[in-house]
Formats: structure tokens, sequence, C-alpha cells
């Protein structure tokens, strides 16, 4: 079925109680009027926490990548919707720099809460640059994620 995902069984036991859940995710993608458009998901790198979605009854212009990746102290956008704050008027811009790389994680000082996840990262030319996947819980601007060449790679592999 279009918009879900089969997640199979999942198994689990505990103090000797032994239990099973089987489980379907539904995905839709809302557009900036407010209208919502089921999606798939076409391909998942569990690595470098990337998810590509199909969604084909959504049209918009597709983000242009980066030939480069920024260097430290460069300036990055996210758009993005933290908490879910967001609306057909408005969606939240935030800037910050591209702070380097620390294990797989690339730092970005944008803020990122619950919700900002799958946000790109863009340079000073709205281009793509990386992307959005977990912030620290104590210091809420600071957002880690995917960087230039990860994203790129992931990109190719779709395509």
């Amino acid at each position: 079925m279009c918009g879900t995902i089969p997640t199979g069984e999942i198994f689990y036991e505990r103090e000797g109680v032994k239990f099973s859940v089987n489980a379907e995710v539904s995905i839709h993608v809302r557009n900036s009027t407010g209208q919502m458009h089921p999606g798939v998901v076409v391909k998942i790198d569990h690595d470098a926490d990337l998810c590509a979605l199909s969604v084909p009854t959504f049209k918009a212009a597709p983000v242009k990548f980066s030939r480069n990746s920024p260097d430290i102290g460069d300036e990055v956008i996210a758009l993005s919707a933290p908490f879910g704050i967001n609306s057909p008027t408005m969606t939240l811009t935030f800037t910050g720099k591209y702070s380097g790389k620390s294990g797989k994680w690339h730092f970005y000082t944008i803020p990122t809460r619950p919700g900002s996840s799958g946000s790109v990262v863009l340079n000073k030319k709205y281009r793509g640059v990386g992307m959005l996947n977990a912030a620290f819980q104590d210091i809420e601007t600071v957002g880690m994620g995917a960087g230039h060449e990860e994203t790129q790679q992931f990109l190719r592999s779709i395509e």
C-alpha cells in the first residue's frame, strides 16, 4: 500500500515473557500549503542516518547540491520545522556555521530539535552541503548529521 512501510514482526523478551509486535508505518509529507501527500521509502542508509522518499504527488523544484564541501566557519542555512513549528505561510530559517567533523558526525551551529531531522543544510548559495539528523539534548544550538560527502554518495546510490 502506498505510504505504508511494513516493518514486519519484531520479537521481544523480558523477564521470561516473550511477545511479538507487527507494525506498519504510514508516511505522509506536508507541502507548504498544508496538503498531505503519501510517500514511500526508496532507500535507507542506516550508517549515515539518511532516508530517501518518493512522493509522486508532491511537486517541487529539487535542491541542487554543491560540488564542494563547506570549510569550518562557512555560513550554513537550514529550513526546518522543530517541534512541528510551521504553517503554509511560514517556514523557520536558521543560520549558523559549519563546525567540522568528529567520527561519523558533521556539526553545524544550527538550532536542532525534534522535527528538524531530515532538514537539508545549505551553503550561502543555497546549495546542499549536508543534512540535520540529531541534536545535543542540552545544547540546542548544535545540530549534527551527514556531511557533504556522505549525502552526495547516498544521492548517487539512488540515481
